[in-house]
């Protein structure tokens, strides 16, 4: 005769692994209840990031979610003569970068009458940046201002844009 395992279980455990009667004759199953001491930590942490800055709530929601896998979509970029597969990727920006991305989105979709993303947006930046190391290698600004730390060369506009 086999000795059952789960014998000296009692309380919470033992519900897990235990049916009553009346539920084996009626064929139904159901959960224990909830530990309250995970329930409310969980509420404690809701109720502390709802005093945070939204900026710092974004954050963190934002990295919760790049430990996702990542999967490949197709998303070609206006102007582009082949498709390209996009990839989501997490990669740390500062406050004021995402600040500067969300207005800039803003003011084109008001004056030019076109909505663009900040996904656009960061990806035409890459290729901007892309093109001038591959056209510039040591004179681009990835070499002056990452590996030399210069300034950020940028041509002078008139700030109009026609």
């Amino acid at each position: 005769m086999k000795k059952d395992p789960f014998a000296g279980l009692s309380g919470l455990d033992q519900q897990l692994f235990q049916q009553s009667t009346t539920k084996q004759q009626n064929n139904q199953t159901t959960l224990p209840p909830t530990n309250e001491s995970t329930t409310n930590r969980s509420n404690q942490r809701s109720l502390s990031r709802a005093n945070e800055p939204p900026d710092q709530r974004s954050i963190e929601a934002t990295s919760q979610r790049s430990n996702e896998a990542t999967r490949p979509r197709a998303a070609p970029l206006r102007g582009q003569e082949f498709n390209r597969m996009s990839e989501r990727h997490s990669h740390d920006i500062f406050h004021d970068q995402v600040r500067w991305l969300n207005r800039a989105k803003v003011e084109i979709d008001e004056r030019y009458g076109r909505r663009v993303t900040v996904n656009g947006l960061v990806q035409l930046a890459l290729d901007v940046l892309r093109k001038d190391y591959e056209l510039n290698k040591a004179r681009s600004n990835i070499v002056r201002v990452l590996v030399r730390g210069e300034t950020v060369n940028v041509p002078a506009g008139d700030g109009e844009g026609s």
